[in-house]
């Protein structure tokens, strides 16, 4: 076993397999947070500054019969992530669905047509939500109208429906209540009852030129309301972020963004991570040779998989006793 196979490396080379089959998944959800990154920010400094200086941290949920969470830290947006993604999709798969915020960012420029293109539901529902203090008759109009669609939701949901059932249903239910929502707002803005420029008139626009990517969900099987499972994700990252405040190099973002995208991806598929780290850890060489039977949902069935660790390198903490950094063990 050569050196330079340690923990980081044997998680690339899984996390490596993990792109390929998340790119095959018929779902993905896409969203970003800011991020530090120690040597980037110290970048924008110079002269001349860097085109982009922003940093994020983007996740993409990709589902289907896996769910696979990857997070990518750096100066790209999320659609650029997306689209190397797209790049390793089989070209005879149907589109891949693709749940975003709209922002024009975070659209896959390359790769574009590999994808059908789904608006959040809630993060139209808060344009209204901000405003409903100042325009309190309209907002809550719309914002009853979506909590309709949000009931007949949790219907399919409690009643275990099909994707083509739950097609169905909402169409039968929710696409009443959308076309009444629609034709509201936009004889609203023809007799001039809300000025196009106001802040409730941006809210109706916002909505009725995205609505075709608002209501997939009333024309696709399985087509969601919104993007809320790839905000989840993001928790882990914005804890990272809260806690330990920044990366030091691009390098150490690119490992703590595979670390992270196995541990996520363990607990969606409900595998114990610290469990599944340590087998990866234990056996490098089979994993080296072949990482699709060590993905967190065939890891069980891995030769030798839940064979006995070896014993740990450093000593088990001792309560009360000060370790190299001075403090004592709680």
């Amino acid at each position: 076993m050569g050196p330079g196979r340690t923990g980081r490396d044997v998680g690339y080379r899984v996390y490596n397999h993990l792109l390929w089959v998340a790119a095959q998944q018929p779902l993905v959800y896409q969203d970003d947070t800011g991020a530090r990154v120690l040597s980037l920010l110290k970048d924008n400094q110079v002269e001349p500054a860097p085109a982009r200086q922003a940093i994020y941290t983007s996740v993409l949920r990709c589902v289907g019969e896996q769910t696979i969470c990857l997070f990518f830290t750096g100066r790209r947006h999320a659609g650029e992530n997306l689209d190397d993604l797209l790049a390793l999709r089989d070209t005879a798969l149907a589109p891949m669905l693709w749940m975003s915020d709209a922002l024009a960012a975070n659209t896959p420029k390359r790769h574009g047509e590999r994808v059908v293109d789904l608006n959040c539901l809630v993060h139209a529902r808060r344009q209204f939500v901000e405003i409903k203090d100042f325009f309190p008759g309209e907002c809550a109009h719309v914002i009853t109208a979506i909590a309709k669609v949000y009931y007949h939701e949790a219907q399919c949901t409690e009643a275990e429906l099909s994707p083509t059932q739950r097609l169905a249903y909402h169409q039968a239910r929710s696409a009443p209540v959308m076309d009444a929502l629609k034709s509201w707002m936009q004889q609203q803005l023809t007799d001039k009852q809300v000025e196009p420029n106001s802040r409730l008139g941006r809210a109706f626009n916002y909505m009725l030129k995205r609505w075709e990517a608002l209501t997939g969900f009333l024309r696709i099987p399985g087509a969601p309301l919104d993007n809320n499972l790839a905000e989840q994700p993001l928790k882990l990252s914005v804890r990272y972020r809260n806690n330990s405040l920044f990366y030091k190099n691009q390098h150490g973002a690119s490992v703590g963004d595979v670390l992270s995208s196995l541990i996520e991806t363990c607990r969606l598929n409900a595998v114990n991570p610290i469990d599944y780290l340590s087998a990866l850890l234990n056996h490098r060489s089979a994993v080296f040779a072949d990482p699709t039977v060590w993905l967190p949902w065939t890891v069980q069935d891995a030769p030798n998989a839940n064979a006995q660790a070896p014993p740990l390198g450093h000593l088990t903490p001792v309560i009360g006793h000060r370790g190299v950094l001075g403090v004592a063990v709680p």
